[in-house]
This record gives C-alpha cells, sequence and structure tokens, in this order.
C-alpha cells in the first residue's frame, strides 16, 4: 500500500492524500487524491492477480453491453439510483463526512447541500432537456434529505450510520434486504436487476405460413384516388 503513493506522484506530479475508500473486503485498495491542479483522481490497487483480471474482465464486458446509465434521470432510474447518488455526494463532501457513524452529524442543510441539489437539478436539465424533470430530481433529493433527518430523530440510542454496525442503525438498506424502501441502494455499480428466464426462439415463424404475396398495379391511364400513392 505504501508503493501506491509513490506510484502516483511518478505519473501525476506533486499529490496530496485525500482519504483511503478502500472497501471493507481489501481485496483492493482506492486512494482519493488530489493533483497539483486539484484535479480529484481515484487511484486503485488490486491486491492480487487474480483479483485484477477479474476487474479487468468485468470492465470489458462492461464496454459491450448498454450501460446503466443509458436513462439517468428516469423515474425508475430515479428509483433505483438517487438515494446512493445522495449519500455518494454527501459523504465525499469531506474528511468529515467520510466515518460511518458521520451520517449522524453530517450538515443536511447548508450552502453546500443548497449547491450539491443545484448540481443534480442542473445536470438533469442538461441530459433532459426538461426543466420539469429537473425540479422533480431536486424534489426526489430534498424528499431523501428531510427523510435522512427523521431518521435521525427516531434513533433513541446509538448513532446513526450509512450502514449498519454495533450500536449503529443503518440508514442504507442493500438491495436483497426485503422490500425495496426509499432508502434501498446498491452497492456496486455490477448489482443489476434479479435474472429473468428468457427463451429465444430464432425461428420466424410468421414467415412459413405467410399468405402468397401478390401485386396488382392499376391498369395504365386508370384514375388515382386522391390520398393514394400514384
Amino acid at each position: 500500500m505504501d508503493r501506491v503513493p509513490e506510484f502516483a506522484e511518478r505519473v501525476l506530479g506533486t499529490c496530496e492524500l485525500l482519504a483511503d475508500c478502500s472497501w471493507g473486503h481489501r481485496m483492493s485498495s482506492v486512494l482519493r487524491i488530489r493533483d497539483a491542479s486539484d484535479t480529484i483522481w481515484f487511484l486503485k490497487r488490486h491486491a492480487d492477480w487474480a483479483r485484477y483480471r477479474a476487474e479487468l474482465t468485468a470492465y470489458r464486458i462492461g464496454q459491450r453491453i448498454e450501460g446503466l446509465t443509458t436513462t439517468p434521470f428516469s423515474d425508475r432510474a430515479l428509483d433505483r439510483g438517487l438515494t446512493g447518488v445522495l449519500v455518494t455526494a454527501m459523504r465525499h463532501a469531506g474528511m468529515t463526512a467520510l466515518a460511518n457513524v458521520a451520517a449522524h452529524v453530517v450538515p443536511l442543510s447548508s450552502p453546500g447541500v443548497t449547491a450539491l441539489l443545484d448540481d443534480v437539478a442542473r445536470r438533469a436539465e442538461v441530459v433532459t432537456h426538461d426543466a420539469e424533470q429537473a425540479e422533480l430530481v431536486r424534489g426526489g433529493l430534498q424528499k431523501r434529505l428531510d427523510s435522512w433527518s427523521g431518521h435521525r430523530s427516531a434513533v433513541k440510542t446509538g448513532r446513526l450510520g450509512y450502514e449498519e454496525a454495533a450500536d449503529v442503525t443503518g440508514l442504507l438498506h442493500a438491495p436483497e434486504e426485503g422490500s425495496w424502501t426509499l432508502w434501498s441502494a446498491p452497492r456496486s455499480l455490477r448489482e443489476v436487476e434479479s435474472e429473468v428466464v428468457l427463451q429465444v426462439d430464432f425461428a420466424d415463424r410468421s414467415v412459413p405460413d405467410a399468405p402468397p404475396w401478390e401485386y396488382n398495379p392499376a391498369p395504365a391511364g386508370a384514375a388515382v384516388a386522391e390520398g393514394d400513392e400514384p
């Protein structure tokens, strides 16, 4: 792990380490860094060669399938993804918001939060060319912030966290944890809808049973009714 920042500086120049964003499973290390031009980078190092190959294969497959963000601001996409977008943006807004229990104290109403809502709504309008849909997105974010505040108030003992832990009430729920709620959020871009059984019959059964094709051109000089093609 110590060699990762050293590699980053060889490639990008002088860098500042902002946060260790590694997953709990530790199968890979993820660092958030900032270079001299104030550009934010995420640097990832896998624990072993097999993990790297698996990640590379998933990336290559992803290049050849329809992206999950093809319609990012459709109603159903918002149902599935807006909670994750909000919590991710709030959690990575600063070092003090990264800890699990920061969900109990991170500001839910501030100029920074207002700017975040403005940015997401502006992006929605740019993508959809629909100011009304952008306002629905903004309203959905505000609804989640209000609900977040209500969850804090409902905690009688312990604290509210992004995820459940000892003496910590979890704000987020994994998709497989019962029915989908406002705070259900996928934990990986690899999570997709449940599988369905699809059988494809490559034989077009309409071809063998199709009626014979006939073409009867109008006699030369015949009048053509108004609206008909000549």
